[in-house]
C-alpha cells in the first residue's frame, strides 16, 4: 500500500420539480474504470440533508469519476449524471440539477422477419459510466415502438432484449447518427 493524496468535491443540489434545494436527493459517486472481476462498486453514496441542498464527498483519490443523483417522488425516479475529474485539488461548486426528464420514442426495424426468444421484446437505457440503470425497461409494442420514459441527463446505450439467439443489434441511431458504439446524450 502507498499514501495518496485525496481531496474533495463539493457542490449543491437543485430541483427543479419542487423549485426548491434538493433535500432527500441521493448522490452516488462511482469510478468510471471498475474492475472487470468484481461485482459492481456503487462507490460513495450519500443523502443530501443540508436545508441549502449542499453536499461534500471527503477522501477522493485523483481520477474519473460519473456523479449520479437520484431523486425519487411517487414511485418514479428522477435522475441525473455527470462526469467529475478529480486532478490534484478539491473539486468545488458542482452544480446537480434534478429535473424532469424526457420521453424518448423510438422504433425497432428488423432486417428479415423478426425473431424473438420469448413474446416480449424490450429495450433498456444503460448509462455509459455505470453498470446499473435507474430507468425502468420499455415495452416493444406490436408495431415495434418503445418509449424510453423520464430520461434524464446523461449518456446511455441502448440494450435490446427478448430477440432470439440467431439476431444481433446491427445499429443503434439516435437523431440521425449511429450510437451504438459511443452511447447517446440526454441534456
Amino acid at each position: 500500500m502507498q499514501k495518496v493524496l485525496v481531496y474533495r468535491i463539493r457542490g449543491r443540489v437543485y430541483n427543479q420539480i419542487t423549485h426548491k434545494p434538493g433535500i432527500g436527493t441521493n448522490i452516488i459517486l462511482t469510478a468510471k474504470t471498475q474492475n472487470q472481476n468484481s461485482e459492481w462498486d456503487a462507490g460513495y453514496q450519500i443523502s443530501v440533508q443540508k436545508q441549502d441542498g449542499s453536499f461534500e464527498i471527503p477522501e477522493v483519490v485523483p481520477g474519473s469519476y460519473a456523479l449520479s443523483g437520484l431523486w425519487f417522488e411517487e414511485g418514479r425516479v428522477y435522475s441525473t449524471t455527470i462526469p467529475i475529474n478529480v486532478g490534484n485539488a478539491d473539486v468545488e461548486g458542482i452544480a446537480v440539477t434534478i429535473a424532469p426528464g424526457v420521453n424518448i420514442n423510438g422504433q425497432i426495424l428488423w432486417e428479415g422477419k423478426p425473431s424473438l426468444e420469448k413474446d416480449e421484446l424490450t429495450v433498456m437505457p444503460m448509462p455509459v459510466d455505470l453498470d446499473i440503470t435507474f430507468h425502468g425497461v420499455a415495452r416493444v409494442d406490436p408495431g415495434n415502438f418503445f418509449t424510453l420514459k423520464d430520461m434524464g441527463e446523461g449518456t446511455y446505450r441502448a440494450e435490446v432484449q427478448g430477440q432470439s439467439k440467431d439476431c444481433y443489434v446491427k445499429d443503434v441511431r439516435y437523431a440521425g447518427s449511429s450510437v451504438l458504439d459511443d452511447g447517446f446524450t440526454v441534456s
